[in-house]
This record gives structure tokens, sequence and C-alpha cells, in this order.
């Protein structure tokens, strides 16, 4: 019985360790597709954003509307992009970060929006001084280093998450090898204790056949 629960618990192990191992196996793959899905998606944000802005001081330098035909679909675009960050990050820890920077970012759009109706009104003056307003560039560059700390908030919280994940890992080997060193033990034993029940019941067959010869012996002796 001993052994028997020997073998329970090591069986019990090797059971843990297997789950815990599939469930790192599978948050790692959730980690890796969201840290690709950010990581795509921020670098589009600085990209969209610089799109933004040239479309803007181009309109407004070179006083053609034309020059912002596109803005509101790749307003739309990053809007669209920004909330799907938003969505991949909202367990993560720079869910806040990301809070601030969509807040930073209707800011921006804001300012942006006053310049546009002035450029269609045909007030290039004063759309040219909106853009270039101190408060309006004051906020593109907090948006900018924003973006820039929530792009290495995400590599940091990511490689720690990384690290305990591969904790994990070792901590379900570790318990693996234990359970199996276990087993050996318990069969060592086993094996061991099989031999000697073995050797015994030998000993005594032959204790058994050396006292019929003596008896026989003993009859024939007597006959």
């Amino acid at each position: 019985m001993r052994y028997l629960g020997s073998t329970y618990i090591a069986v019990a192990i090797l059971v843990l360790t297997f789950v815990l191992g599939l469930y790192v196996d599978v948050r790692s793959e959730d980690m890796h597709v969201r840290h690709l899905g950010i990581s795509t998606r921020l670098e589009r944000i600085v990209r969209l954003e610089q799109e933004l802005t040239s479309l803007l001081s181009g309109a407004v330098l070179e006083e053609k509307l034309l020059r912002v035909s596109r803005y509101d679909s790749v307003d739309e675009h990053l809007t669209a992009t920004v909330g799907t960050v938003a969505e991949l990050s909202r367990e993560m820890e720079l869910s806040g970060d990301i809070s601030v920077l969509l807040d930073l970012q209707r800011g921006l759009r804001t300012t942006e929006a006053r310049s546009l109706r002035h450029m269609r009104a045909g007030n290039w003056g004063r759309a040219r001084a909106v853009l270039f307003e101190d408060d309006y560039v004051l906020a593109k560059k907090i948006y900018e280093i924003t973006t820039e700390s929530v792009i290495s908030a995400l590599s940091d919280e990511l490689a720690q998450r990384a690290r305990r994940l591969e904790q994990m890992r070792q901590l379900a080997y570790g318990l693996r090898l234990a359970a199996l060193g276990l087993l050996l033990w318990v069969g060592w034993r086993f094996s061991r204790r099989l031999r000697s029940e073995v050797a015994e019941q030998a000993r005594l067959q032959q204790k058994i056949v050396t006292t019929n010869e003596q008896l026989e012996a003993s009859v024939r002796e007597r006959t």
C-alpha cells in the first residue's frame, strides 16, 4: 500500500505538470499573438499620425483643400486601429496608458477639426494659426512621447510575462523530473521486495523438499 500511494502521488504530479505545461504553452501562444497584434498596430498608429500631419501641413501651406481629401478615411482607419489596440491590451497593465493615448488623440482631432472648418471656409490664415499654435504643437509632442512610452511599456510588460511563463515551465519540468524519480524509486523498491519474496519462497520450497526427503529416508529406514 505504501508503494501504491507513492505511485498515485507520482501519477498525480505528472498529470498536474502536463496540465501546467499545456497552460503555459497556450498562454505563450496567446501572448505572442497579442504582442504581434499590438506592436504592428502601434507602428501603424505612428505612421497614420504622420500621414495626417503631412496632409494638414501640406493643405495649409499650399492652400489646397484637395490635399486633405483623404483626411477622413485616414482618421477613420487610425481610430479603428487605436480601438483595436485598446481591446487587445484590455487585460494588460498598459491599458491605462492606452486610455491616455486615446484622450490625447481625441484632443488632437478636435483641434484639427477646427482647422479643417477654417480651410473649407477659405480662411487659410486662421487654419494655419490653429495648426501651428503652441497648444496644438505641445499636444502633438506629448502624443508622440506617450506613443513611444506605450511601445516601451509594452515591450517591458511582455518581457516580464515571458519570464513568468518560463519560470512556470521550468517548475513544471522540475516537478515532472521529481515524479519520474519517484516512479523509478517505487519501481526499484517494488522490484527489490519482489526479488526478496521470490528468494524467500525458493528457500521455503527447498526446505520443504529437504524435509520431505529426510522424512522419506526415515520411513525407509524403519521399513
